[in-house]
């Protein structure tokens, strides 16, 4: 909602003679009344310059304004959104740094990334395999497949010890 500064300006001091004369009733000094009025003064200068120097996104931004017609799209759309980096891809696998032993993580780092996201979603999601499947496209009987391969890499680490 745009700012009028005049009337709302206007608003403001009719507001604060009212004020004023309902604080003399009350038996305030004038050096007490114009304290209030200096601090609702501080209060109104804060929401005028919010008001002034904020503006609203339009409703369903920014998916309403895919091609940045927006003004606020195009100055801040790199705020509103991200960019997968690697960091992230490796923050989803945070388990694999758990793992108490260095070779089982060199082992889990040989796995194919089909078959980390398997034990990821499966293991430690708890992910059923039916929705795994839906997620990833692919049927059932492949993510059971694929995950018994990787269990079974998984476990050759065991007969090593």
């Amino acid at each position: 909602m745009p700012w009028n500064n005049g009337y709302e300006r206007k608003k403001f001091e009719e507001e604060q003679k009212r004020l004023a004369k309902e604080y003399h009733a009350a038996g305030m000094s004038e050096e007490q009344i114009h304290q209030m009025y200096l601090f609702d003064l501080a209060q109104f200068n804060s929401l005028r310059r919010e008001r002034e120097h904020t503006q609203s996104f339009p409703d369903g931004f920014p998916e309403d304004d895919p091609v940045g017609t927006s003004p606020l799209n195009r100055k801040f759309l790199s705020a509103v959104s991200t960019e997968i980096t690697m960091s992230d891809f490796q923050a989803r696998y945070w388990w694999v740094d758990d793992l108490d032993s260095p070779e089982l993580i060199a082992l889990v780092h040989k796995l194919t990334p089909e078959e980390l996201e398997l034990v990821t979603l499966i293991v430690y999601e708890k992910v059923p395999q039916k929705e795994v499947a839906e997620r990833l496209g692919i049927v059932q009987g492949t993510v059971s497949k694929n995950f018994e391969k990787a269990k079974k890499f998984l476990r050759n680490f065991r007969k090593m010890e």
